[in-house]
């Protein structure tokens, strides 16, 4: 596929579907990344590798599910909606887990734990209201 192409591609997309196949491969690619990585950035991180590694799994599976819901013809609400809610229980899930001090991460792992969480809550308040805007 060529620039152009890729371009005219998106250019043609609704924002709803963007918004959720670009969740899908952002997550996709984390996920594969934190499975591929977890037994060499754990130290960096302060989390354990089956804790990376696991995390990274769940990214893996929840983003094909994601992606098969951006990729139907009309993207179905109910799905949608779920999706929306496991990205907010995400933010909230790891905020609640640093404050907690149920975790000891590093520096730069407490960087990473909230960078995910920005993504995720940013992700999901772009899909509330792509969802809302596509009725």
């Amino acid at each position: 596929m060529t620039a152009t192409t890729s371009t005219r591609r998106i250019a043609g997309m609704s924002p709803l579907r963007l918004a959720y196949e670009f969740d899908g491969i952002a997550t996709l690619a984390s996920g594969v990344l934190l499975a591929a990585l977890s037994g060499v950035i754990d130290s960096a991180l302060g989390l354990s590798t089956p804790l990376l590694l696991g995390v990274g799994a769940f990214f893996i599976v929840y983003a094909v599910g994601v992606l098969i819901v951006a990729t139907r013809r009309e993207i179905p609400r109910r799905p949608a909606a779920v999706i929306i809610g496991v990205n907010a229980l995400w933010t909230v899930d790891s905020l609640v887990v640093l404050a907690a001090g149920w975790l000891d991460p590093t520096a730069l792992g407490t960087a990473a734990i909230l960078a995910i969480a920005a993504f995720t809550a940013v992700v999901s308040a772009v899909q509330t209201y792509t969802l809302r805007a596509d009725r």
